[in-house]
This record gives structure tokens, C-alpha cells and sequence, in this order.
């Protein structure tokens, strides 16, 4: 099939994008190898499931783009939701073994978690299904609108994702650790920019309003990997010069 040219700039951007978003995830996962730390795999696992939204896009397209099939909306529909109550869990597992010194009430809390992510996904993957319409329609060969029900559900992941991830960046901040400090910073900006950027993808489907968030993430990506990280070279060249 031939795809128009805001589909292909549509599928070309999600792809870099995806790239660059799994790279981060996969280069903090390695660092589990090394150091055996869960709190990297854990990480690493949860910034990779944020991109299961998108990943549909990447399917849709290059199976049009390639074999020139179609998928079904229920395809579309598992890949972006199915699992992402749980990499949502593996991520609140890794920010919180950072964050919380209780260790029995951040065990009890992963369990109501684990109870939450497998009945949402259940919920999720049966109607997806079923009566996949309920969550969405093909409004282009590679995007989906999402119902109100399934905008209601990525608003509680995306507050899942988020609440974490400022807590995060808020004890970071609060820290007399010059480098843990510009930790906090990084991220602080890191996750705002990825709200605006969520925000713009939610007012818009339009390919310039795409082709700016999708922009804006991989900024973030990378913004995250920094923060997250702090490779020495980065914190080296910003504490010198504060």
C-alpha cells in the first residue's frame, strides 16, 4: 500500500523515537548486570513499557509498509495496552526502592499493585477482543482515537508513571548532595516536559503537532538517561559550572 506522506512521516518519527526510548531503557537495564541492583531493572523495564503506547503505530506501519497488511484494531489494542499495567508496577518497584525506607509497606503496597495491574489488564485484554471498539477506532491505517473509557485509562497510568517519578525528583531536590540535587533537577524538568508533550499528542492528531511531541521525546529520552544516570562526563560539566 502507499502511504500517504503524514503517514510516513507519522511512522518514520514513531520509529526514531522508539529507538532512541528503548536504547535508554535497555542501557539502564545492562546496568542491573553490573552493579545487580534491582532498581535498574526495574527502571529500565517501566521506561520501556511507556512506549508501548506508541508501539502500535510502529506494527501498524511497517506491516502496511512492508507486506502491505493491514493489523485488526485488536491488534493494535493488545500491543499498546495489554501488558502496561504491569511495566507500570515494575516501574513504581524500581522508584520506590529508591524512595521508600519502609520496606514491609512498599511490599504490601506492590501487592495491591500486582492485584490492580492484573485486573486491569484482564479488563483490558478481554474487551480488546471481544468488543475492541469499546476502547477505540482506526481514524487513519496506523492511529487510533481513543474512547473516552481507554483516555480514562492511560490518564490513571500516566498518573502511575508520574506521581512516582516527581516524588522521585522532589527527595532528589531536597538533597544536600550536590550531585543528587542536579538528579532532582534533570528529572524535574525531564517529567514536566514529558506531560507537555503527552498533552500536545492529546489535543492533536495533526502530523505537526506528532512531529513536535514526537521531538519533544526524544529529547526526554535522552534527558532522562542524564538525570537518571549521571554519567560523570555530564555531572562533571554542570557542577563545574554551578
Amino acid at each position: 500500500m502507499l502511504l500517504e506522506l503524514d503517514l510516513m512521516i507519522i511512522g518514520t518519527c514513531t520509529i526514531i523515537f522508539l529507538l532512541f526510548h528503548w536504547i535508554v531503557g535497555l542501557k539502564i537495564i545492562s546496568t542491573y548486570f553490573h552493579y545487580k541492583q534491582p532498581s535498574f531493572l526495574h527502571v529500565g523495564i517501566g521506561w520501556i513499557g511507556a512506549s508501548m503506547v506508541w508501539i502500535g503505530v510502529v506494527i501498524d506501519f511497517l506491516s502496511l509498509l512492508l507486506f502491505d497488511v493491514p493489523t485488526p484494531l485488536t491488534v493494535h489494542l493488545l500491543v499498546i495496552g495489554g501488558a502496561l499495567p504491569f511495566t507500570q508496577l515494575a516501574w513504581v518497584a524500581g522508584i520506590t526502592s529508591l524512595t521508600m525506607d519502609d520496606e514491609s509497606t512498599r511490599k504490601k503496597l506492590l501487592i495491591i499493585g500486582a492485584i490492580i495491574a492484573l485486573i486491569f489488564s484482564t479488563v483490558y485484554i478481554y474487551f480488546s477482543i471481544t468488543n475492541p471498539i469499546i476502547w477505540g477506532e482506526k481514524i487513519t491505517p496506523i492511529q487510533v482515537k481513543l474512547s473516552f473509557y481507554n483516555q480514562l485509562h492511560y490518564a490513571v497510568e500516566i498518573m502511575v508513571f508520574m506521581v512516582p517519578a516527581l516524588w522521585f525528583s522532589k527527595k532528589s531536590l531536597s538533597s544536600a548532595n550536590p550531585e543528587i540535587k542536579l538528579k532532582g533537577k534533570v528529572l524535574t524538568f525531564t517529567f514536566v516536559l514529558s506531560i507537555v508533550m503527552t498533552s500536545l499528542e492529546l489535543l492533536s492528531t495533526g502530523v505537526l503537532i506528532y512531529l513536535i511531541a514526537r521531538t519533544m521525546a526524544v529529547i526526554v529520552s535522552i534527558l532522562f538517561y542524564l538525570g537518571f544516570m549521571l554519567p560523570s562526563w555530564f555531572k562533571d560539566m554542570i557542577i563545574k559550572k554551578e
